[in-house]
């Protein structure tokens, strides 16, 4: 199948919905509005919603009327898992279970409502199908403890150091999978023939993605002379002026004003 090509059924897209409660299952989007009129025709600080109406399969997709940004969005996500090398191309193994993709839509809306930036797509395992014992064996990953980040905001402000904040971008696709997968993409995106995909890398969705994640994430903090608390595993200290707390793909660096530059080069070792 071609990249973005129609499925031979398709779906048209729902219209979307408006002043619609929040509620916990949907797409809505609550943001408040001082001295707008609210819809019972009060003035008052009443909560404007938005529902955003995106498409929940592929066909769905392909019956949207702005079907050209989502085969767009579509394109980009496949050229970002080439260009890292998440997969590589292979025969469909005879005795081999394969594990099927699916993709993923959504849409940034900012807290006035607005559609931020452009649509987004992202291809994912459906990891329930992964069987214990055969396609993983651990899931876990520590994460930063309550206490470690508040005594850590306590000391940096005793000793008046910086912080510096870090958002690793797609990070799961930058860890290396050590178990065989292989991956069926789903409809959308383009395969050979009696070809399934066979990962390299811990692709969204897979049970130990977080995990693989974190010990990439580990060994690359320990190389720039960062060792790793007895305490708490998500603690990480240079010497007593430079330490660095992780929370999944999010990371705090703490060090004086002055080795701010210091911390820019960490981040692009990182």
């Amino acid at each position: 199948m071609q990249l973005g090509s129609r499925p031979p059924t398709k779906k048209s897209s729902r219209p979307a919905t408006q002043q619609e409660p929040l509620t916990s299952g949907g797409a809505n989007v609550e943001t408040t509005s001082t001295g707008d009129t609210s819809p019972n025709g009060n003035r008052d600080t009443g909560a404007l919603y938005l529902t955003v109406d995106v498409p929940h399969s592929y066909q769905e997709a392909m019956g949207c009327v702005d079907v050209d940004k989502w085969v767009a969005a579509i394109t980009e996500e496949y050229h970002n898992l080439q260009q890292k090398g998440v997969f590589i191309e292979v025969e469909c193994p005879m005795d081999a279970c394969v594990h099927e993709g699916c993709l993923v839509f959504a849409e940034k809306v900012g807290s006035d409502g607005d559609i931020t930036r452009k649509k987004v797509t992202r291809l994912v395992t459906k990891g329930y199908m992964e069987v214990w014992g055969e396609d993983y064996w651990h899931t876990y990953s520590p994460t930063l403890g309550c206490d470690t980040l508040l005594s850590s905001l306590a000391y940096i402000a005793t000793h008046d150091l910086e912080i510096h904040q870090l958002d690793v971008v797609a990070a799961y696709l930058n860890s290396d999978l050590t178990e065989e997968i292989c991956l069926r993409p789903p409809d959308g995106i383009p395969t050979s023939p009696n070809t399934v995909w066979h990962l390299k890398k811990a692709l969204y969705g897979l049970k130990q993605a977080r995990l693989e994640w974190y010990h990439t994430l580990q060994s690359h903090i320990k190389s720039i002379s960062y060792a790793q608390s007895g305490y708490d595993p998500c603690l990480y200290v240079c010497d007593s002026e430079n330490f660095t707390v992780i929370y999944i793909d999010n990371l705090l660096l703490f060090a004086p004003k002055k080795q701010l530059a210091h911390c820019k080069c960490t981040k692009r070792a990182l």
